[in-house]
C-alpha cells in the first residue's frame, strides 16, 4: 500500500494541471513539475535550447549535449540530477552498457521507493533518476535542491486510516493530504520538452 501511495504522490507531483479535477477527488490548486518546468508555462520557462529540442532518447550523448547547455550560473552545483520516465532511465542503462563502458556497475542502481537512480558516468556532481511521475518522453535537468513540495499541515501525513470491514471482507485505507510542488529558479533547468 506504501508502495501504491508513494507512486500516485509521484505522479501527482509531476503531472498534475491546475484547475483539473483530481484522480482523487478534488481539484488541483497548482501545476506539476512537467508543466512548471514547460517552455512557455506561466512561470519562467525552463531554458530549452535548440540543439535538444526533439532530444528523446537518453542516450549519454543526448544527456551530455543537455548538460553543455546547462546555465553556467547553475553548471558546478552538487546536485544536478536528470529526471526521466522509467523507460527512459533503462534505455539510459542500456545505451551505456551497449557502449562498454568499463564503469558501468548494475549494483549502482538503486531503487529508493520507486524512484531509480544512478550517478552519470564521470560527472560526480550529477545524477539521473527515473520516475513514475514521469511517463512521457520529457526530460528535464536542473538543481534538485530548488524543488519545493509543500503540504498544508504536517498531520495530513500522520492522519493515517486502515482498518477491517467485516462486512465486505476487505481491508480498507483513507488518507487525505493537500500536496503542491514549485520551482525555485526554472531558468536554470534545462528541458526537451518532448
Amino acid at each position: 500500500m506504501v508502495n501504491q501511495f508513494q507512486k500516485a504522490n509521484d505522479q501527482f507531483l509531476w503531472q498534475q494541471v491546475s484547475g483539473s479535477d483530481s484522480s482523487f477527488g478534488g481539484t488541483c490548486e497548482a501545476s506539476g513539475l512537467l508543466r512548471i518546468l514547460s517552455s512557455g508555462s506561466a512561470a519562467d520557462a525552463a531554458l530549452t535550447a535548440a540543439n535538444i529540442a526533439g532530444t528523446t532518447t537518453a542516450s549519454l550523448a543526448n544527456l551530455e549535449t543537455m548538460l553543455e547547455a546547462l546555465p553556467a550560473d547553475v553548471a558546478d552545483r552538487e546536485d544536478l540530477t536528470f529526471f526521466m520516465s522509467v523507460g527512459k532511465f533503462r534505455q539510459f542503462i542500456s545505451s551505456i552498457r551497449t557502449a562498454n563502458n568499463f564503469y558501468f556497475d548494475p549494483v549502482s542502481i538503486t531503487n529508493r521507493g520507486g524512484l531509480l537512480e544512478i550517478g552519470m558516468p564521470f560527472q560526480p556532481n550529477v545524477k539521473i533518476v527515473g520516475t513514475v511521475g514521469i511517463n512521457t518522453d520529457r526530460i528535464v535537468l536542473g538543481p534538485a535542491k530548488q524543488i519545493v513540495a509543500g503540504t498544508d499541515l504536517m498531520s495530513d501525513f500522520s492522519e493515517f486510516q486502515l482498518w477491517y470491514d467485516i462486512n465486505t471482507d476487505q481491508l480498507r485505507h483513507r488518507i487525505a493530504t493537500k500536496l503542491g510542488v514549485n520551482v525555485a529558479y526554472p531558468e536554470f533547468w534545462i528541458s526537451n520538452n518532448a
